[in-house]
């Protein structure tokens, strides 16, 4: 098993680190500018206020089990977040070696980003193996209401406990790489490459929302 978690908990507002999470496997993982973190904050605040009403369901979408995913109003995805996940995006494709070969030069130009989602994971729910479409793809960990150390209690004689965590599935045979997502990485975010298989495992010791915000990085058409 591999676990890359410890080697992120100091990221600092602001920085990004590439990830070595197996062969030929990279992705980057960020803690998010003040500026933006707050914008992320104020988008949840905003649909909590709404009590979850007049949004766009994205379960149809979606794989996870989660019962409510929701497209994010087109009003409240401001161009400093696109802006934002545009720069990160060229970041991880010269963070990865295979990828960076197929571009020469500033890629802000040739990049899009989808419509953004949010998830509120409730306890017990999940998102089972998926990958994504578009170049890259990436998830913003918002609130994270548990303890790393109190979910792995839950199942401690399992093999591989995977309680909680987002993990990439990789290769053939398939192997784990886990993030054991805590607390302290609220408003991290991981972007990767769009092709990769992922899952949420579910938590048990909250019944607070697990939030994340997710989306997908286009090559535009030009033409």
């Amino acid at each position: 098993m591999l676990d890359n978690t410890n080697f992120l908990l100091d990221i600092k507002p602001g920085e990004v680190r590439p990830l070595h999470i197996g062969s030929n496997y990279y992705v980057t993982v960020g803690n998010l500018p003040e500026n933006i973190a707050k914008e992320f904050d104020n988008i949840d605040e905003h649909i909590r206020e709404t009590e979850f009403n007049n949004l766009t369901s994205f379960n149809s979408r979606l794989a996870g089990h989660i019962k409510k995913e929701f497209a994010v109003p087109k009003q409240l995805q401001s161009d400093n977040i696109n802006n934002f996940l545009i720069w990160l995006a060229g970041v991880a494709i010269s963070n990865d070696e295979s990828m960076s070969t197929y571009f020469s030069g500033p890629t802000d130009k040739l990049l899009g980003v989808d419509q953004l989602w949010i998830n509120y994971m409730s306890k017990h729910e999940f998102n089972p193996i998926h990958s994504h479409s578009g170049l890259l793809s990436f998830v913003i960990w918002n609130k994270i209401p548990f303890d790393i150390e109190e979910e792995l209690k839950v199942f401690p004689d399992v093999r591989d406990n995977m309680t909680s965590a987002f993990n990439f599935i990789l290769g053939d045979p398939p192997r784990k790489a886990p993030i054991f997502v805590n607390k302290k990485m609220q408003n991290y975010i991981c972007i990767f490459p769009s092709y990769l298989n992922h899952c949420v495992y579910p938590f048990y010791t909250s019944d607070d929302y697990r939030v994340s915000f997710a989306g997908n990085i286009f090559l535009r058409n030009n033409k």
